[in-house]
């Protein structure tokens, strides 16, 4: 059963809004000032988290 978004770890959450944010994991891990292959493992684990793979898993920014 996939976790909660209460239960995320806030990191995860952190890591996937500056992939938004960036447009891309190499600018992103850039920002966090981590290495790509972390930001990966990250993605990896929200997706684990949320029960979803990378191609369901799409980022998009909506002005509110």
């Amino acid at each position: 059963m996939p976790k909660t978004l209460t239960n995320l770890d806030l990191d995860l959450v952190r890591t996937f809004a500056t992939i938004a944010g960036t447009g891309n994991f190499t600018r992103a891990a850039e920002t966090l000032r981590r290495q790509q292959s972390t930001i990966s493992l990250q993605i990896q684990r929200l997706e684990t988290a949320l029960g979803q793979k990378r191609p369901h898993l799409r980022v998009v920014l909506l002005d509110v």
